[in-house]
């Protein structure tokens, strides 16, 4: 058997300078794809996929998630505390006389969103309300915790509402009947007062003055001396309304003599000489009674 004939192979190098030689290198993968016709023509802007836009409820406009906060907090009366003083928030005006108290509502905690946007909307339309319990003759168990509400700012409110109720005719220095609040409203209001005045600056817009249980007491003057303490605590206030509730009186009378005496309360508490005032009478089918509402306003140039 003839011997089998070995070739004699230049040794293989490794260079890539050996090879190609100079400055040459291996061609890459990238290289090679460069030279390559593309797949086609770009997406259109509108087909291209962010992962990164939200979707579902947090990709709807604002104003539409405003219009399910709207819904979610509609017949709440949230229970609140301003240094131990019981206050409830209630959304967009809506009547709270007959709602049950709450805590905050579960669906706050679906996500940060929902909690931050949800507490901004009840903040902004809400009304903080003040209306202590019954009964009105004693101030026991009525001062509830001192632990105030971490999520919501109360001082962020825009409107403030104060339920009051007269108490029965009393004797002044004079020996002259007069009518003065209840104990508990009379407590509040002051503690209230006081609060404003050491906290934060707030917001308050308007303040409504609700007196209920007024029959028979019209022909009694009335001391609200405790209310025109609030005057300098909310420096945006630009309006105040005064209810009274009198459940023996035939619509289309005259205006309650009660509102000559909160003409200058009313003064003081939008620290201005003469606002703008408007008085009506109309029956409450709620509260099945007559109420009396005086409407004081600041004029334009009042205005800041």
């Amino acid at each position: 058997m003839p011997p089998i004939r070995r070739r004699n192979h230049a040794p293989v190098s490794t260079s890539r300078r050996a090879v190609y030689g100079g400055n040459s290198t291996l061609p890459r993968h990238s290289d090679r794809l460069s030279g390559m016709p593309s797949a086609g023509p770009p997406l259109p802007q509108a087909l291209v996929i962010d992962n990164a836009a939200p979707s579902g409820f947090t990709g709807l406009p604002r104003e539409i998630r405003n219009e399910i906060y709207k819904n979610l907090w509609s017949g709440t009366k949230t229970l609140f505390s301003i240094k131990g003083i019981e206050m409830h928030a209630v959304y967009d005006g809506e009547d709270h006389s007959a709602m049950p108290l709450s805590g905050l509502p579960s669906w706050l905690l679906t996500n940060k969103t929902m909690l931050q946007e949800g507490i901004e909307e009840l903040e902004f339309r809400g009304e903080l309300v003040m209306q202590t319990p019954e009964p009105s003759d004693t101030l026991n168990n009525y001062v509830i915790s001192n632990k105030p509400c971490m999520l919501i700012d109360l001082l962020k409110f825009r409107t403030l509402v104060l339920r009051l109720s007269p108490m029965h005719p009393a004797l002044d220095q004079f020996l002259q009947l007069y009518l003065k609040i209840k104990d508990t409203d009379n407590y509040a209001v002051k503690r209230i007062a006081r609060y404003l005045r050491r906290a934060k600056p707030n917001i308050f817009q308007e303040l409504r003055i609700e007196l209920s249980d007024a029959t028979w007491l019209q022909e009694y003057s009335f001391d609200a001396s405790v209310i025109e303490g609030l005057g300098g605590t909310m420096p945006r206030l630009e309006k105040v309304v005064v209810s009274i509730d009198d459940q023996n009186v035939e619509l289309g009378g005259e205006p309650h003599p009660w509102f000559s005496l909160f003409e200058d309360v009313v003064e003081t508490l939008l620290e201005v000489d003469e606002p703008k005032t408007e008085t009506v009478a109309f029956w409450s089918e709620s509260k099945k009674c007559t109420t009396y509402r005086m409407v004081a306003t600041k004029d334009d140039e009042d205005r800041d």
